[in-house]
């Protein structure tokens, strides 16, 4: 049902790769694509620190997008990935 899944969203208006940061501080890499539900993450980090990563097409960070985030940001999500022990899934 991945198929599925992916036929229900489109193409949002930020690159997939970019990393992005929600108004709740969630910074994440989307992964291109937009629901009703909010962006497409492929992997991210939660304002509380928590490392997830995308299960399916269909994982999303629900809060509106504040901002692309700064080279500072992306060093912090790529350091919490780095050093994670366990990476979840959403």
């Amino acid at each position: 049902s991945s198929s599925l899944k992916k036929n229900m969203i489109k193409r949002s208006k930020f690159k997939i790769g970019e990393f992005l940061v929600t108004t709740n501080g969630n910074i994440f890499i989307h992964d291109g694509y937009v629901s009703g539900d909010g962006y497409g993450c492929l992997i991210g980090m939660t304002s509380d620190g928590t490392i997830l990563k995308q299960s399916d097409w269909g994982n999303f960070m629900r809060y509106p997008i504040d901002h692309i985030a700064s080279d500072e940001e992306k060093e912090i999500l790529i350091r919490k990935i780095m050093y994670a022990e366990k990476i979840l899934n959403y």
